[in-house]
């Protein structure tokens, strides 16, 4: 060491830390299988976990569907003329007489509109059906699928004419207007439809049945 070098009081305060440290330092490190496990048991007795949100899912109010019955109305029953027709995918076939060849085809032809037409909460169809008993002619029906204690049913048919040309159905205040095109009085069925109708229909629900509305 240099003759001349002299510790100030400020280092030799500093070295003598230093020291302490160390000396410290050793002695912990020397005895970590002594304290360490107790430490670390001390600061997990003493955490307290965090609250960890839990997420409730929102639900929706669910509300009530109007279901429109278009399959229903394929597949229901429906009086035509006193007979029962029950629709298969929207067809029926039977033997027009007994016996013969020619066959009466009843089919879904739609112009269908939705509504509650018996007040019970739940959407009906209202809708044409169009039949061929083997002729020449083509006959339309109103008709309707109806929400009965939980179930579709068929009405009684509303005969609307031979040949026509169906345009719209509109339900408005209790009653169903079914507008078409018909031809004049004496015109033969040659002719297109070209004179404009309307066929103006309330439903009774207990009787399963439409009653035209005077004009």
């Amino acid at each position: 060491m240099h003759k001349d070098y002299q510790t100030t009081p400020l280092l030799r305060a500093v070295q003598i830390f230093l020291l302490i440290l160390i000396v410290i330092g050793v002695i912990l490190l020397s005895t970590q299988k002594m304290w360490v496990p107790g430490l670390v048991e001390y600061i997990i007795e003493r955490q307290t976990p965090a609250e960890v949100p839990v997420m409730t899912p929102e639900v929706a109010p669910v509300a009530q569907e109007k279901y429109k019955p278009e399959l229903e109305a394929k597949n229901s029953t429906y009086l035509i003329d006193g007979t029962a027709v029950t629709l298969a995918n929207g067809a029926a076939f039977s033997l027009a007489v007994p016996g013969f060849a020619s066959e009466t085809t009843t089919g879904y032809f739609g112009n269908e509109v939705f509504a509650d037409i018996n007040a019970d909460g739940f959407e009906d169809a209202i809708f044409l059906l169009t039949q061929e008993t083997g002729g020449s002619g083509l006959f339309f029906y109103v008709v309707a699928t109806v929400s009965v204690d939980g179930e579709y049913k068929g009405s009684q048919a509303f005969f609307l004419g031979d040949r026509i040309a169906p345009q719209t159905t509109q339900f408005e205040d209790g009653v169903v207007t079914v507008n078409y095109a018909d031809r004049a009085v004496g015109e033969p069925f040659s002719v297109p439809p070209s004179i404009g109708k309307s066929a103006r229909l309330q439903f009774d629900a207990k009787a399963m049945l439409f009653t035209e509305v005077a004009q």
